[in-house]
């Protein structure tokens, strides 16, 4: 399993099982729960080295908060166009909406993504996020996995990793 960070790392698409980890980052201030899938996924005993899963994590340990989200950057432009790269290239993307986030980029991530059908989407959504009823009706719309969880009530081992499984059958 190979875990990838925005944008200082490229990745090739290839025989590998791309997760996109999706959702609150809110310019850095939103909780890191990426680093606990990460580690959850990495703990997993299911999953061997040789599984090729490549885990694309957008946030970034270096993100400049006083980036102007309104003027072009090339900080910014790279950050953007990596992961639009990231989701493209993805089997499977995993959102998740922490309830004090408001996540405008991840909003229009999930709205870019919900009805690809070459994708497997996952959604969580901390009980009481300002859109909560939102995402859970277009997740009902589209048929998508949506669970409304706080991420500590998370499990992968009944959701992600039966995912993981059946692409891993399929290859």
């Amino acid at each position: 399993m190979i875990k990838v960070t925005a944008p200082n790392e490229r990745f090739k698409r290839e025989e590998n099982i791309f997760i996109f980890l999706a959702g609150s980052i809110d310019n850095g201030e939103a909780d890191n729960w990426q680093d606990n899938i990460i580690e959850e996924l990495f703990n997993w005993s299911n999953i061997k080295d040789d599984d090729n899963i490549v885990i694309l994590n957008p946030r970034r340990e270096d993100w400049n908060k006083d980036i102007d989200p309104t003027q072009r950057s090339p900080y910014l432009i790279s950050q953007i166009n990596w992961e639009l790269r990231g989701m493209e290239a993805s089997d499977i993307i995993l959102f998740y909406f922490t309830k004090d986030s408001k996540a405008p980029i991840s909003l229009l991530e999930l709205g870019l993504n919900i009805n690809k059908k070459n994708k497997k989407i996952i959604v969580y959504c901390e009980e009481g996020f300002y859109r909560q009823i939102n995402i859970e009706e277009t997740c009902k719309r589209y048929n998508v996995d949506f669970y409304l969880d706080s991420i500590t009530d998370i499990s992968l081992d009944n959701i992600l990793v039966e995912e993981i499984d059946s692409i891993l059958d399929t290859k």
